[in-house]
């Protein structure tokens, strides 16, 4: 499909309201799969109006019978309700979700037990043991882990723990964090790591980096959640 400059610039200035770059990087997706989908304009003048109503409701429809998810659907209306609150279009999104899939939990969830937690820390690398500790000592989403900086971490006075600042750019979002001694120690053995591979750490830093050899230490970039996931899945 070919997407008009007007479309690409109507999109991108609704995703430049997103303050999480991971609500930016799902919803720039979902809008590209119900255009993709539809064929429908988002920047054309049925934009406002039944038409568009109708086929937000007609791509719900063929989502729900093609088996796809409450979670993938609701994700899907969430981006395009995000993106018609900001470009200041009315549309009935109350009546949209009517046609949603009844939202039943397939998997019942549990916490991990200490010895599963003990089991994956054994397996893991010195990066991914301190994801690990970092989730479990903090509670911290997977999302928040690609925007911390060396500069959000504060090691407490004792030395036993760090006090970390997650979504500081945003006051409204911003939530204070402390880690264990164990993640603490993790994160320390995994700083000196890269410190002896050849990395200058800086307040700027990533907390956690993608992998690299010393050739490129100071060419870093923070690991992507997507990356996350799949250390964690695996």
């Amino acid at each position: 499909m070919t997407i008009t400059t007007s479309t690409t610039t109507s999109v991108d200035f609704f995703l430049e309201s997103i303050k999480s770059p991971a609500t930016r990087v799902t919803y720039k997706q979902s809008l590209n799969q119900f255009r993709e989908a539809t064929g429908f304009n988002l920047t054309g003048k049925k934009t406002k109006g039944k038409i568009f109503q109708e086929k937000i409701i007609k791509y719900v429809i063929e989502l729900k019978k093609s088996g796809a998810s409450y979670s993938r659907i609701n994700v899907i209306i969430s981006a395009l309700q995000a993106y018609c609150d900001a470009h200041d279009i009315e549309l009935n999104f109350d009546k949209v979700r009517r046609y949603m899939p009844e939202h039943v939990r397939k998997v019942k969830y549990r916490a991990y037990t200490k010895q599963e937690i003990r089991t994956l820390l054994d397996a893991a690398n010195t990066r991914v043991r301190v994801l690990i500790l970092l989730f479990v000592s903090t509670g911290m989403r997977e999302g928040a882990v690609p925007g911390l900086r060396l500069k959000h971490l504060t090691k407490m006075h004792d030395g036993g723990c760090y006090k970390i600042s997650l979504y500081d750019e945003d006051v409204s979002k911003q939530v204070t964090v402390f880690t264990t001694m164990e993640c603490t120690q993790a994160i320390d053995a995994y700083l000196k790591y890269r410190e002896v591979e050849g990395e200058v750490l800086k307040p700027e830093s990533p907390l956690i980096r993608k992998e690299f050899s010393w050739r490129d230490a100071n060419k870093f970039e923070p690991v992507s959640r997507n990356t996350i996931a799949r250390l964690i899945e695996e």
